[in-house]
């Protein structure tokens, strides 16, 4: 069954239930819940907030203990096949990234892997693809799958760490102002031979933006147009009376405090069954998208919405001034 929500994340309607297929009735990425402190939280907060930050130098020193060993089996493996050294890369990703989140202060459940095993002994390439509430999902995505080939913002090459990272697993960097040839590019990576057996999957989250879950946005078609299988991963967090949606308004630090100081967080991954297209879907990849984009949400027991995309967050982005009522 679904994790249950904590107290703060609002919901939507479900599938099934009025609105519930396009979601047309609130906006996906705003959750005014998130921003509301308790007088016990501020207490908290005000006297923990150094443990926090410790908590955070610790998952920054993980980082740079995973980039260096990624280097050091990249040193010491230019005579290594490519399915030999990502048998030492895959492995080395899960351990960090899930370390990274149990120092945040995460529990780890994994669900249904036999679905990723079938996948991947299935002989052909497939994409993994998952729900977008968190800047956590980075981590999840590589505790889950291990090294995957990275759909991201250009601007975050030239990051410290993930910038790193991203190259490391053969990133795909898209300019969202250009907007044109990121699809030739994700139907390259999804096709290359080896995706997900002896490389990592294409791992993306085709909503393209950050939302409060309580729908699937549009799914973006550039992911699906090279017609592969996909593999849709579940993830959900329950933090209890905080939200971990990363959506506004917020305060970001503040956030991140906040969210490390809550006890008892959980996060799960399930794994769903490997979705084959039809004829029909490898031939119109809009259609493709919006029925996995369906099944993810069935899953999730929430709408998938036809109405909001990431071209409403991308302008909301740049005021961040005024946020539409749906």
């Amino acid at each position: 069954g679904v994790m249950p929500l904590g107290g703060s994340r609002l919901r939507g309607p479900k599938v099934g239930e009025p609105g519930g297929e396009v979601a047309d009735g609130f906006n996906p990425f705003w959750d005014f819940s998130g921003s509301q402190f308790r007088l016990m939280e501020v207490v908290k907060v005000g006297f923990l907030w150094p443990l926090a930050i410790l908590a955070l130098l610790g998952v920054v020193l993980e980082l740079c203990v995973y980039v260096l060993c990624l280097r050091l089996v990249e040193a010491t493996g230019k005579g290594l096949s490519e399915e030999e050294l990502y048998a030492r890369v895959r492995p080395l990703s899960r351990f960090f990234s899930s370390l990274c989140l149990q120092t945040a202060g995460w529990s780890l459940e994994f669900v249904d892997e036999h679905n990723y095993h079938e996948a991947v002994a299935s002989g052909g390439p497939f994409i993994c693809v998952g729900n977008h509430t968190t800047v956590w999902d980075m981590f999840a995505m590589s505790a889950t799958v291990g090294p995957y080939i990275t759909v991201a913002r250009a601007d975050l090459k030239t990051m410290p760490l993930v910038g790193t990272i991203g190259r490391a697993w053969h990133g795909i960097w898209v300019d969202r102002s250009k907007g044109k040839g990121n699809s030739e590019l994700l139907k390259e990576a999804a096709l290359r031979p080896g995706a997900g057996r002896t490389r990592g999957p294409v791992g993306m989250f085709p909503e393209g933006c950050i939302t409060n879950g309580k729908c699937l946005c549009e799914f973006r078609r550039g992911g699906f147009v090279a017609g592969v299988p996909a593999l849709p991963i579940r993830f959900e967090y329950d933090s209890g009376d905080v939200s971990p949606e990363w959506v506004l308004p917020h305060n970001t630090l503040m956030q991140v405090i906040r969210l490390i100081l809550t006890p008892r967080k959980r996060f799960r991954a399930t794994f769903l069954p490997l979705y084959k297209p039809g004829p029909e879907e490898v031939a119109d990849p809009a259609l493709y998208a919006r029925n996995v984009q369906l099944v993810l949400a069935r899953s999730l027991g929430i709408p998938a919405s036809t109405k909001w995309s990431n071209r409403q967050s991308i302008e909301m982005q740049k005021t961040c001034i005024h946020v539409p009522d749906g």
